[in-house]
């Protein structure tokens, strides 16, 4: 029997689903898809000291299913993430002028989407 390597990336992103998702919702301007299940990856944060306030910024990225996306793939700088907690955060570049967005397999049905929360004091 062969081992099915298509078929093992596609139960591993199943499972990833499984175990680690939010309800998420995508927008972009005035068109929002609600109800799209993603997987957090990552994140990191930093804190950066003005003056007086101090601001953080949170680094998320999410594993999203290109099907769930439909109409608003591919992933552009500025679209908006919205958990049901109400916490916002907005697609941005991988580096300075790098996509915002990098598939996770050869087969291109799921990407991993950069984004960042700004918090300030």
């Amino acid at each position: 029997m062969a081992f099915d390597y298509a078929a093992r990336l596609a139960h591993v992103g199943t499972r990833m689903k499984e175990l680690n998702q939010r309800t998420i919702t995508y927008s972009r301007g005035a068109t929002s898809i609600s109800g799209i299940v993603a997987s957090p990856i990552h994140m990191t944060g930093d804190e950066l000291m003005p003056s007086v306030a101090i601001t953080v910024i949170e680094y998320q990225d999410w594993a999203i299913d290109v099907a769930d996306l439909g109409a608003l793939f591919p992933p552009q700088v500025g679209d908006k993430i919205t958990k049901v907690t109400g916490e916002e955060f907005r697609v941005s570049s991988l580096g300075q002028d790098g996509p915002p967005f990098q598939y996770t397999t050869s087969e291109r049905v799921r990407v991993l989407i950069h984004s960042e929360m700004i918090k300030r004091a």
